[in-house]
């Protein structure tokens, strides 16, 4: 794994989001519940600022859990 520099680390972890519920909830425990600073993605390890954090947390809302959200209704409308 090597260091690179990430222009926009936000959008870089909302991809892994989009990609994966799990991923999502794990990515909001560590960044918006405990307030991670630090993480390490494969692509790169990244440090973010209080204001990144702010920032993954206004986009995760509306970007993530709408898609969460409605996966969810699609699974609870399917017969049993």
């Amino acid at each position: 794994m090597g260091q690179r520099i990430v222009d926009d680390p936000i959008t870089l972890i909302l991809s892994y989001c989009h990609a994966n519920r799990f991923a999502a909830e794990h990515l909001y425990a560590l960044l918006a519940e405990q307030r991670h600073h630090h993480l390490e993605l494969p692509e790169a390890t990244l440090e973010l600022s209080d204001h990144d954090l702010h920032e993954f947390m206004i986009r995760y809302r509306t970007e993530i859990e709408p898609e969460i959200d409605r996966s969810s209704r699609r699974r609870s409308d399917l017969p049993n």
